[in-house]
């Protein structure tokens, strides 16, 4: 079947960087900023927007939508039939730098603001600093980065067993194995999502055929790396491709957390770890030279600076009640976007305060 007749609704195909992307876009009020959503590992970003049998109250889509906010939904280049061309030696420096690339061109081709909000879920949170990077050299600006169960440009903090390291043929990560532990998570995991709507919200074998591709390893942000078709392992050429100490390129970030211990991982520790991200953006990003160079604070204004620091776990985070895709059916899909709204006004005031501290 040619590739272009799988193209749902919406769905465009755009390259970036050199790489094509299935691109969704749908328009929202011009005045508010585009949120660009980033899927995560062995994912389209159709589970974002959905399937055309699919119930659209059932995706972030339809609540984006009811808020304002246009969608750019962006699929990396992977074996889905969808794209005709394979790139198993794609880096998340191509992934930031291509998707920044298709946001600009969207935001060009339809006269919005250059104003955007990244939204990235589970392996989307690994091209954050790269995609802030790549769109501040293209004269946009992202206002916040939003994290939805999101691994963080850091390796380490992506671990699998071995078992569940495989590759096909084309040197792509195989997250299609059957009867793999992965397929039995993300049965588990869709499972979930099924029983907190109290119906279907997505049968396995819809998922499977709708969202589900093999992805190229290094965005995953480990040390397994690829060159010249040459396998590795670095950790080091993990962190410079992600950036991974390069503070004050980060965006501020949201972190919307998952409760159930199925996705113990992020439920425990997303807060924590896009907080200490969040706490060296605002040192080195934003408060380092005027620390270094300036007057001393008064005594109350350091205070309530090291005040603000000490609670951004708090204030930087949201639940959502769910695994790792508490994002999928209605009543995840609407909480996650107002979770969304009340963590874009928590970092819009958290910026006026430092201002005002530091003036």
């Amino acid at each position: 079947m040619d590739a272009m007749n799988q193209l749902y609704p919406g769905e465009e195909m755009r390259r970036g960087a050199g790489f094509p992307q299935l691109a969704y876009y749908r328009p929202g009020d011009p005045l508010r900023p585009l949120v660009v959503f980033l899927p995560g590992g062995g994912h389209l970003a159709r589970v974002a927007y959905g399937h055309p049998q699919g119930r659209k109250q059932d995706f972030l889509d339809y609540w984006l939508k009811e808020m304002g906010y246009g969608l750019l939904a962006l699929s990396y280049p992977c074996d889905h039939p969808v794209f005709e061309t394979l790139h198993p030696e794609m880096t998340i420096t191509d992934w930031g730098n291509s998707a920044a690339e298709i946001a600009r061109q969207i935001v060009s081709e339809y006269g919005l603001g250059p104003r955007v909000v990244l939204m990235g879920w589970s392996l989307g949170g690994r091209a954050a600093r790269n995609f802030t990077l790549a769109a501040k050299r293209l004269s946009l600006a992202v206002d916040a980065f939003i994290s939805l169960a999101a691994a963080p440009p850091l390796p380490g903090s992506g671990v699998l067993d071995p078992a569940s390291l495989t590759y096909t043929d084309e040197g792509l990560w195989s997250v299609m194995m059957p009867g793999s532990s992965l397929e039995r998570e993300r049965m588990a995991a869709i499972a979930a999502q099924n029983a907190v709507n109290g119906r279907q919200v997505l049968s396995f074998e819809h998922y499977v055929r709708n969202y589900c591709a093999n992805t190229p390893i290094q965005l995953r942000g480990e040390r397994h790396r690829v060159k010249g078709g040459r396998r590795f392992n670095s950790e080091g050429d993990a962190a410079e491709d992600q950036g991974s100490f390069r503070f004050a390129d980060y965006p501020l970030t949201g972190a919307i957390v998952p409760t159930l211990q199925a996705d113990a991982r992020h439920a425990l520790t997303d807060a924590l770890t896009w907080s200490y991200l969040n706490s060296q953006k605002i040192y080195y990003g934003l408060l380092k030279s005027r620390l270094d160079e300036g007057p001393l604070l008064s005594s109350d204004k350091w205070r309530s600076l090291r005040e603000l620091f000490a609670g951004l776990p708090v204030r930087l985070s949201r639940e959502v009640s769910g695994g790792h895709y508490f994002f999928l059916g209605e009543i995840g899909a609407r909480q996650t976007i107002n979770q969304m709204a009340s963590l874009l006004e928590e970092i819009a005031a958290l910026e006026s305060e430092i201002g005002a501290l530091t003036r």
